[in-house]
């Protein structure tokens, strides 16, 4: 296990990427095309950066990125970013549109402080999806694309069965660059119905 993180960190770092973490977005990204040229992003959960320096790639130097994190983020060769440093549980919709009228495509890697109590670190990862979702749906555009991680379990299903009527798509997907034994997933969902 530790062979297969060391691995894919080294090629993350070779890549100038800040974390391992990007291939799974990019993987999803070309699965079912996310992002696009000059789309507006909001990034939950940006901190390393390596989420926002790949949407940075894909829409373009002229599209600025708004990125969300408690922890400070640092990307001063992106000159497209707006990084807010904040707890998303202390803001409102509003706050996130840095004058934007709303965003193509909302991302959130976010995680919680894990317990070790499994349970328990489910239900939190829950309830910053919950957020994630709640705080975005209202500036995410119609047709807008959406993703989410969270842990799996009962609770999880059932919430994105209350979400899926919302999207022309959406699904529970584990990236291949997920580790096997996680209980990672993600919400992937697109094209916000009007």
């Amino acid at each position: 296990m530790r062979h297969y993180s060391d691995h894919y960190s080294q090629k993350a770092k070779k890549e100038g990427y800040k974390a391992r973490s990007v291939y799974k977005l990019q993987e999803m990204d070309r699965r079912y095309k996310i992002l696009r040229r000059n789309n507006t992003v909001l990034d939950l959960g940006s901190y390393p950066g390596s989420w926002t320096q790949y949407a940075s790639a894909v829409v373009g130097p002229k599209v600025t990125i708004v990125s969300v994190d408690i922890k400070e983020m640092r990307l001063p060769e992106l000159k497209n970013i707006i990084f807010f440093p904040a707890d998303i549980f202390s803001l409102n919709s509003q706050d996130l549109l840095h004058g934007k009228k709303a965003f193509d495509v909302v991302l959130s890697d976010m995680a919680p402080t894990t317990t070790g109590f499994k349970d328990v670190d489910r239900v939190a990862s829950l309830r910053l999806c919950e957020k994630a979702f709640d705080l975005t749906f209202p500036i995410l555009k119609t047709n807008g694309n959406f993703i989410c991680k969270v842990l799996q379990g009962e609770d999880t299903v059932s919430w994105v069965r209350t979400i899926k009527p919302f999207f022309m798509f959406s699904k529970l997907y584990k990236p291949e660059w997920s580790r096997a034994m996680s209980t990672e997933v993600f919400f992937v969902a697109t094209g916000k119905k009007s």
